[in-house]
């Protein structure tokens, strides 16, 4: 990023201020400060971040998406389950109602 103003701070490692002007390249460690005193040009990191957000923002949606169709294939999974548990139920009963009445007709 670079300045769109004067601006004076230490560099890493340095006692002694640096003057920075307009156009000059702002150094890692001086952005925030830089930003709070508005003399930097944005344009560059908001456009970085904005991409950033974005691929972050798709890449939520796609889990979230991912999260939803699992959350239907176990209720799909939990509702043949219990299908299945209450067919076997009913056979069962059948069976023993089919022995009942063989038993009475013996």
């Amino acid at each position: 990023m670079k300045f769109k103003a004067p601006f004076s701070g230490v560099k890493a490692g340095e006692i002694y201020p640096t003057e920075f002007t307009p156009g000059d390249d702002c150094p890692e460690e001086l952005v925030d400060a830089a930003i709070a005193l508005d003399v930097l040009d944005l344009g560059e990191k908001v456009e970085k971040d904005l991409d950033q957000l974005s691929s972050e923002t798709a890449a939520a949606k796609d889990a979230a998406n991912a999260a939803a169709e699992a959350e239907k294939t176990a209720k799909a999974n939990a509702d043949a389950d219990a299908k299945a548990k209450a067919a076997a139920e009913a056979k069962k009963k059948a069976a023993a109602a089919a022995d009942v009445d063989e038993e009475k007709s013996d």
